[in-house]
């Protein structure tokens, strides 16, 4: 995916390169993190922010700081613009929910 080369070994796998890389290569397609979300918002869209703070893949600080740059770069009031609940869910996983904290 990163490198498009059947050729490519893992002796000549470096984490910081191979990082820098899949962000340079394929971060526009796959990466949530632009808080623009002007366009979104103007076409109708409709984002519910989820996290579940016992997923240990992502810490639930990430999410808190994207609702908020969110709403810092849109200038959106505290209150949550009905296009964009975020609820933080203490205890839970993908797999099991709890229920919801407003983050």
């Amino acid at each position: 995916m990163v490198y498009d080369d059947p050729n490519w070994s893992l002796d000549s796998f470096h984490v910081g390169q191979a990082l820098a890389d899949a962000v340079r290569r394929d971060g526009a397609l796959i990466d949530a993190t632009d808080p623009d979300l002007r366009a979104f918002a103007h076409h109708g869209g409709k984002l519910i922010l989820y996290h579940g703070w016992n997923d240990a893949a992502i810490p639930p600080q990430s999410t808190i700081d994207y609702d908020n740059a969110v709403r810092s770069t849109l200038g959106a009031p505290p209150q949550t613009p009905s296009w964009l609940p975020c609820a933080a869910r203490p205890y839970a996983t993908s797999r099991a929910p709890a229920h919801a904290l407003r983050c």
